[in-house]
């Protein structure tokens, strides 16, 4: 697997391409009650999955407890760089390599 990293400056062995932070809101389901395995699925992703990516602004909130049913829905919010195409221009500048 191969991810955008910023550019640091110096050559590397890539070519720098042009990037931009893509917002990303993960959402299981819209129901009233989640059941406990998705909140315990989104601590997992936040802590197993994320730091795979090239991420900032990352933003959890869970109110888990193990094997229970919970009234609140767990968020995990962030932005990961991700490349610019004719589809999707960037807002924000940002050289990656």
């Amino acid at each position: 697997m191969r991810v955008l990293l910023p550019a640091s400056g110096a050559a590397g062995d890539e070519a720098p391409v042009a990037a931009h932070w893509k917002p990303v809101d993960l959402k299981l389901r819209d129901s009233f009650t989640t059941d406990s395995g998705e909140c315990e699925l989104v601590e997992q992703i936040r802590h197993k999955i994320v730091p795979l990516f090239t991420t900032r602004n990352v933003d959890l909130k869970t109110t888990c407890i193990p094997h229970q049913a919970t009234a609140s829905r767990p968020s995990l919010k962030l932005e990961v760089l991700a490349p610019d195409d004719a589809q999707h221009p960037a807002e924000e500048p940002q050289a990656a390599r």
